[in-house]
Parts: C-alpha cells; sequence; structure tokens
C-alpha cells in the first residue's frame, strides 16, 4: 500500500475545500459573537461528537438518556470515556505536536478500557482476522499483513507529522482512509481511526472552533461510508465523500451561528422545547401524534406553540397536511 496514497485533484475536491474554508472563517467569526468557546452550545457539540462515534461502533444507546443535563447517567460509560479521551487529544496535541508511535499506542489502550480484550490494549495483531462492524454486508475486507503492520503506521505516523499535504481536511481524511486500510488492532480500528480523524485537525489548528461534529453526519450515512471505506482501489472516492461531509457539517453549523444574528442556539432553548428537539434529532422523522405521546406533560396546543417555535428558528421541518404530518430535523 502506497502511503499516501494518490488521488484525483478534481474540481469536486477543489470545490469542497473552498466551501470548508469558508466556512470555518465565518465559524470563526461568529463565535467570538456568541462567545462560543465557553457556551452550553459547545459543550453539547464535545458531547455530540463522543456519542455519534460510538453509534458509529454499533453501540445502541439513546441521545436523551444520556445528556449534558444528566451527566451522572454519562459517568462510567462508554460515552464517559470517549470524552475523556477527546479531551486528551484536545490538550495534548497542540499547534504541530509531533504523534509518536507510543502516543497512537496509548490511544488505543485508551478505547479499550472496559473491553473483555483489555490485554490486547495497545498491541499490533498477529492474525489477519480481525472484528469488525460489517454494514454493507460485502464482506469483503483486505487489511495489511501483521508483518507489515509496524511499516506502515511508522509510514501514516510520518505523514501526519509532516507537511506534505497543505490541505488538512484531506490530511485528516486520508488519516482516517490509511489507518482503517492497515487496521493495526483486533479490535476498536474504527474508533481509534475517527480519533486520529479529529486530531490531525487539532494539531495542525484547523478546529472550527471545537464545534464541528463530523461524527453526527457521518453517522446518517453510515451504510454509505463503510462502504466507500472498504473501497481500497480508490482513495479519492473516500476522500471526496469526506471531503462533502466535512462542507455539510460546517455549512450547518455556520448556518446555526449566522442565519440571525438574535436566534438562540439549540442548547438555549427551553427545556421542553430542546426535549422535542432532542427526540426528533433522535428518531428522524416523527409524527405528531409520536410526539404527544412523547410529551404527555404540555398541552396539544402547547406542543403546536412550540413545534412552530423550532420551524420559524429553522431546527426542524414539516412535512405534509393535517394527519398526515411529519416533523424532521433540519440537514
Amino acid at each position: 500500500m502506497k502511503i499516501p496514497p494518490e488521488y484525483n485533484f478534481n474540481s469536486n475536491i477543489v470545490s469542497s475545500l473552498q466551501k470548508i474554508e469558508a466556512n470555518r472563517q465565518i465559524i470563526a467569526i461568529f463565535a467570538k459573537k456568541h462567545a462560543l468557546e465557553k457556551s452550553k452550545f459547545l459543550q453539547n457539540a464535545v458531547f455530540k461528537r463522543a456519542f455519534y462515534t460510538l453509534c458509529l461502533e454499533g453501540e445502541k444507546i439513546s441521545y436523551i438518556k444520556y445528556s449534558l443535563e444528566n451527566l451522572a447517567s454519562v459517568q462510567n460509560t462508554k460515552i464517559w470515556n470517549a470524552l475523556n479521551i477527546y479531551k486528551w487529544i484536545k490538550d495534548g496535541f497542540v499547534y504541530k505536536k509531533k504523534l509518536t508511535l507510543g502516543d497512537l499506542l496509548y490511544l488505543h489502550k485508551l478505547v479499550m478500557q472496559g473491553s473483555v480484550r483489555v490485554k490486547e490494549a495497545g498491541v499490533f495483531r498477529k492474525v489477519q482476522e480481525l472484528s469488525i462492524i460489517d454494514f454493507t454486508k460485502e464482506g469483503v475486507y483486505a487489511f495489511t499483513p501483521p508483518g507489515e503492520i509496524e511499516a506502515h503506521i511508522d509510514k501514516l505516523i510520518s505523514f501526519i507529522n509532516s507537511d506534505l499535504e497543505i490541505f488538512i481536511p484531506i490530511k485528516a481524511s486520508l488519516a482516517l482512509y490509511i489507518f482503517m486500510r492497515i487496521s493495526p488492532f483486533l479490535e476498536g480500528n474504527g474508533l481509534v481511526g475517527r480519533l486520529l480523524f479529529f486530531l490531525v485537525f487539532t494539531r495542525d489548528n484547523y478546529l472550527f472552533e471545537n464545534a464541528l461534529v463530523v461524527e453526527e453526519y457521518l453517522y446518517r450515512v453510515k451504510e454509505e461510508y463503510f462502504h466507500i471505506l472498504n473501497d481500497e482501489k480508490d482513495a479519492g472516492r473516500f476522500l471526496e465523500f469526506m471531503l462533502n461531509i466535512i462542507s455539510k457539517a460546517s455549512s450547518q453549523l455556520r448556518l446555526i451561528l449566522t442565519e440571525k444574528a438574535e436566534r438562540v442556539l439549540p442548547d438555549e432553548l427551553l427545556p421542553r422545547r430542546k426535549k422535542i428537539l432532542d427526540y426528533i434529532l433522535e428518531k428522524g422523522t416523527v409524527s405528531l401524534s409520536e410526539l404527544k405521546e412523547n410529551n404527555t406533560e404540555v398541552s396539544g396546543r402547547m406542543l403546536r406553540y412550540d413545534l412552530a417555535n423550532l420551524m420559524e428558528n429553522k431546527f426542524i421541518l414539516k412535512r405534509g397536511n393535517t394527519r398526515a404530518v411529519v416533523y424532521s430535523a433540519r440537514e
């Protein structure tokens, strides 16, 4: 495997990079306006990053059950562990700090905390077979043979530490692709790969004020994500896919921060409206009757008023009429 892989720098990649950089600059301006660094909105973004990366691992967890409003329920769970790992990366990998092999092995040890296979934490696999999540049901995987893992990982680390790739979103996406093609561990490769993706953004100071949650968008299209990730012959295809995801996630973040200067941020909503929004985010699409069943403490009239407020602030969309009406989160 060639590290870094070759790809065609085409018009799709250029377009995505332009959108991402424009979004990043606008987000930086409005982050100061909203005092984002100390806001509950930012805290929730960090939480969502941990939550959705675990969902991509196949964890069956509820966004409503585990929330920042109920931190006691989060402690001693995989979410709590993921939050601490993201904090370790954010605090430890300051601008241009070099990644070492020891860092990577320690990262895997953190990921494997609480696993039944904890003895394999921080140890490269010695066999070809892996524990994998197969959403595509294709079952075709061609990972690096055990004897070549260390050499390939050394090349990956050198790539991450170098300035060979000047576009950080490309470097982060290729780092994820390369790591998953190697899959050096028996378990936990997917989570470590996405943590490396975040680490590249962190060490190269390209963080979107730490409010960007790419993992949520990956989860929405997880089948396509795993399908394209499995294509060992075309790194460019995966790169275009990831840049498009980063572009969508950053565009949505920019929209939230800029569309209305006076608009409330999601985590500044009234608690009952926040509950409605979280339920819609978790379910995807819900009917009015489902919302009534989940919000028995408020009247039907008040529920419709809250839904109208969420639509006015462009958090949700309404489709259909009368009894056929459904609500979904705005992309």
